[in-house]
């Protein structure tokens, strides 16, 4: 059976990142601040997606955070590449979530939500998310021929995934190590997903003071910046990514099992479990008594 990364992964992941000394929460550098925001009216104006008010008109602008609000929003917007209508669907995307990045000012110091975008940068943007997701989901099944063909077909749409394509075919000396398709294939995901995460978001710290003149070290807390929705969208799936080691999927109904502690003081799970609860386990073994 194919393991698809699913909403339930990136919910999980959000909750296991949500416990702990960092806090989550998205702050905005410059120009409207707090979380991702979303203009009152888009509009399509040719091949452009358009916010239909500036910054400044900052009563026609809502505030959402898309990590509490909808912690799978990396994997919705992947799919969006694959509707039948994308014009209107990106328009629609727009219309709930805001635009995810902008056209240009790549490298501007001053950050403000984005206000137009074209189609075709849209498009693409959602099409790499598809892309990244579906290298690592070739890892989690093992699949060499589907690895190989998505970093084949798609090398060109990100200097990440051209690099480890690169690699894939790569003539080394008789004994010396040779990447496997699903080395790259990993390799190009998270290639693909550092680099945006890294221009696009800046972990800082902040000391939240208390009356107490004796500070405590857990008013030290972790917060994120970042420059648009892509950077946000793209620190869920950098957190899926790094999570790895404290997720699994369950042998029966393949959802997502936390292997983290279920709060900070928690007593850990095994690293060996294999099902979702009793109910799982026991479906599990009457169907392979019947096979």
């Amino acid at each position: 059976m194919w393991r698809s990364v699913g909403t339930n992964d990136f919910k999980m992941t959000n909750n296991m990142m949500s416990r702990g000394p960092q806090e989550l929460r998205l702050e905005r550098k410059g120009g409207l601040t707090g979380p991702c925001w979303v203009c009152e009216k888009y509009e399509m104006h040719q091949d452009e997606i358009v916010a239909q008010f500036g910054t400044g008109d900052s009563d026609k602008w809502r505030g959402f955070d898309p990590l509490k609000e909808t912690p799978d929003l990396f994997l919705r917007f992947s799919r969006l590449h694959r509707e039948r209508n994308f014009a209107q669907g990106a328009l629609s995307f727009s219309r709930q979530y805001g635009l995810p990045c902008a056209t240009a000012r790549e490298d501007s110091d001053v950050y403000a939500p984005p206000t137009q975008l074209s189609l075709q940068r849209f498009f693409e943007e959602s099409l790499r998310a598809w892309v990244v997701v579906s290298l690592y989901e070739s890892v989690l099944n093992r699949d060499e021929g589907a690895a190989r063909s998505l970093l084949t077909n798609y090398r060109h749409l990100d200097n990440g995934f051209r690099l480890w394509f690169e690699l894939l075919d790569e003539k080394r000396p008789e004994g010396k190590f040779r990447h496997t398709p699903l080395q790259c294939a990993l390799g190009a995901s998270v290639a693909a997903v550092s680099r945006i995460v890294k221009r696009s978001c800046e972990p800082n710290l902040v000391l939240q003071i208390g009356d107490e003149p004796q500070p405590d070290p857990s008013d030290v807390k972790q917060i994120w910046y970042f420059n648009d929705l892509r950077g946000a969208m793209y620190l869920q799936m950098y957190w899926l990514l790094t999570s790895g080691g404290n997720l699994a999927r369950c042998e029966h109904c393949k959802r997502v099992i936390s292997l983290s502690r279920p709060y900070p003081e928690g007593r850990k799970r095994r690293r060996d479990r294999r099902f979702c609860d009793d109910a799982c386990r026991q479906a599990h073994h009457r169907i392979k008594e019947k096979s």
